[in-house]
């Protein structure tokens, strides 16, 4: 759409929808004009409005799509003078955006690439009301508290973008496992209009896999978690974005930064003089026990974007804002099942809450004072964690790792559920702990949680096989909602020792646009997990009629081609096009010479020849391939036969 006059295109983010645009492109409806005005591209389809913001790496404009009308925001992000890491972090941002799929979270509706000029042009969501960070701002100015429900409201967008971050099966993308934020504050939380919030700014997420935490130590001091301050060993997981966000709901209610400091060393002098529990007066117990819950030091009982979702005083905003039949999973997986609109008008009237208040000035910085108040008080409403989110005793000792605690409860409370739907034996599964498990395996074993997953999957997801091995036995048959198999989550995660005794129980299953594990193993170029598949899963194909050897040809993969040809070769797509064809079009000349013999002869079902499609190429070594070998089963359209033959006379 938009025009860069180039002599050359390499593609250089092959998996990821983003144009290059030549001085040789055809554009019919979205044709390009060509009027550049200073460092802005003008396209005959948008017209510039405004400008609306400026930073280091370029200028976004507010743009209108002439056909609709429809607003949008266009970011010209120049590369020309960063270093490869920046370039990267560029890259690695619009990639993760393209396919996330999410209402809360910013969406590129098209990118443009000039590596001639070393842009990106990005059509995207427009957010109109600014950011967090200016409205916090604006109202802190005003002197005018926020109204709870707002606050409950914002809270609950918020965790939505979270928990679709957060969770490692996503609607269509099998790439991603948990991806953690790194960098929630206000500043990169946009308010889209009529209340509505849009997380942006992926540019340092990080995917964390298999793995339940990462240790790279990138974000903003003032809103990092300490476990993220003080570069544990762990690392941190997705509950450090919880942590942000306790912080944000915390300035929302006060206006006031809880955590200052432009450096790592301020914010945790700073953290080390908050005086917890935390008191805000002016609101709802409920809330002040949730914000609480966020920003607790303990990462292994601070709240997940899951257990928070839950609470019954989030439950009718997101009930509000999905639909009444809203479900964890609809909010989980985001993609299709997740409304493109919310319901952000009308309001809730929950009742009457009883607030924090009248707490003399005297004694608001007396920490034991402080503390006695808020538990008294809490306990005496009846709304503490452990009533709310459902958390047993056993709950408890199972995701601390008390063992001696689970003895001693596993009879009265086992097989409990809390509010995610998790049992003790998938906390304890979540956080590794191995007697705990032991200990639970008999009589938890089985369940499936609110979001699909079971221990096992658990398991493998967070990277602890010998975990996985004591529940192989007991959950290696059961999928998650979206259809995934553990088989499938075991090779997602690389973790090829389990793919051998995973595949007795499900191989051949496959997901509803006909992805088997063989296949994805061939995505992921796994050749042991292929080896172990093939005799298993080949021959079966997607929806659109796709084999794993014709993925493994989209790929270039000579080595898995190889392994799977014998067993797969001369299947075809619904369109008739053959693994063959494939390589001849991605130009993978070894591939083309392996399959050469066996597919040669088929056609599409359009009639197009291997032979016509190779003659396209401009390649030589492929093209030589087809016109050095005598073989009469080669099928060359007659067309091209009698222009060859008259050729040859006209020579002669």
């Amino acid at each position: 759409m938009f025009t860069f006059i180039r002599r050359c295109m390499h593609n250089s983010m092959c998996d990821l929808p983003v144009q290059h645009v030549n001085s040789h492109t055809s554009w019919t409806s979205r044709e390009i004009s060509k009027r550049m005005v200073s460092d802005v591209v003008i396209q005959e389809n948008y017209e510039i409005l405004d400008v609306i913001g400026q930073g280091g790496f370029g200028k976004v404009y507010k743009v209108r799509y002439l056909p609709t009308e429809a607003l949008y925001a266009y970011k010209l992000i120049s590369y020309a003078n960063e270093t490869s890491e920046v370039q990267v972090l560029i890259e690695s941002e619009i990639k993760l955006t393209r396919h996330l799929s999410h209402p809360n979270i910013i969406k590129f509706h098209h990118v443009y690439h000039s590596e001639e000029r070393k842009e990106y042009h990005i059509i995207m969501d427009l957010c109109e009301g600014g950011d967090l960070r200016q409205f916090i701002d604006r109202r802190q100015r005003m002197q005018t508290p926020l109204e709870e429900e707002l606050i409950w409201l914002y809270m609950g967008q918020i965790l939505l973008a979270l928990a679709y971050l957060h969770c490692p099966f996503k609607s269509g993308i099998q790439q991603h496992g948990r991806i953690i934020h790194r960098d929630i504050k206000p500043a990169n939380i946009f308010i889209k209009g009529n209340n509505a919030l849009i997380v942006g700014d992926l540019g340092i997420c990080k995917d964390i896999g298999r793995h339940s935490s990462t240790d790279a130590t990138i974000g903003t001091p003032a809103y990092m978690a300490p476990e993220v301050l003080m570069n544990v060993k762990e690392g941190y997981n997705e509950k450090s974005d919880i942590w942000s966000l306790g912080l944000i709901i915390y300035e929302l209610c006060t206006f006031e930064k809880l955590v200052s400091g432009a450096t790592v060393a301020d914010a945790i002098e700073s953290i080390e003089y908050i005086n917890f529990p935390i008191i805000i007066e002016g609101y709802s117990l409920d809330l002040v026990e949730v914000i609480n819950g966020m920003i607790d030091p303990n990462i292994i009982t601070r709240f997940s974007a899951h257990d928070l979702l839950a609470h019954p005083r989030l439950c009718p905003y997101i009930k509000r804002l999905l639909g009444p039949s809203a479900t964890i999973a609809t909010f989980t997986y985001g993609g299709d099942s997740v409304p493109d609109k919310y319901n952000y008008c009308g309001r809730l009237h929950a009742g009457d809450q009883q607030k924090l208040g009248g707490i003399p000035n005297s004694i608001k910085s007396d920490t034991s004072y402080s503390a006695s108040l808020v538990s008294a008080t809490l306990m005496a409403q009846g709304t503490v964690a452990a009533r709310l989110f459902n958390h047993t005793p056993l709950m408890i000792a199972a995701e601390t790792g008390d063992f001696y605690g689970v003895e001693a409860h596993k009879g009265a409370y086992s097989r409990s559920m809390n509010a995610r739907g998790y049992t003790a034996l998938m906390l304890a599964v979540e956080q590794g702990h191995m007697r705990c498990v032991k200990s639970l395996l008999s009589v938890e074993a089985g369940h499936k949680g609110n979001d699909g997953t079971t221990a096992l999957i658990i398991a493998l997801t967070r990277g602890f096989t010998d975990i996985a091995k004591l529940l192989l036995p007991l959950e290696a048959a059961i999928k998650t909602y979206d259809g995934r198999t553990p088989l499938m989550v075991a090779i997602e995660r690389h973790n090829s020792t389990l793919v051998k005794p995973l595949a007795k129980y499900s191989a051949g299953e496959q997901l509803a646009d006909g992805t088997t594990a063989l296949m994805v193993a061939v995505q992921l170029s796994d050749i042991v997990s292929v080896k172990t598949l093939a005799k298993v899963e080949s021959g079966l194909a997607t929806d659109k009629g796709k084999t794993a050897l014709m993925l493994a040809s989209e790929q270039g993969n000579v080595s898995i081609c190889k392994l799977l040809a014998k067993r797969e070769v001369r299947m075809q797509a619904h369109d008739g096009t053959t693994a063959l064809m494939i390589a001849i079009e991605r130009g993978y000349e070894e591939i083309v010479s392996l399959l050469y013999k066996s597919e040669k002869d088929i056609c599409r079902d359009d009639n197009t020849t291997p032979y016509q499609l190779a003659m396209k190429t401009n390649r030589r070594d492929i093209i030589q391939i087809f016109t050095s070998r005598k073989d009469d089963t080669l099928v060359i359209p007659k067309r091209i036969e009698e222009k060859v033959t008259e050729l040859q006379e006209h020579r002669t």
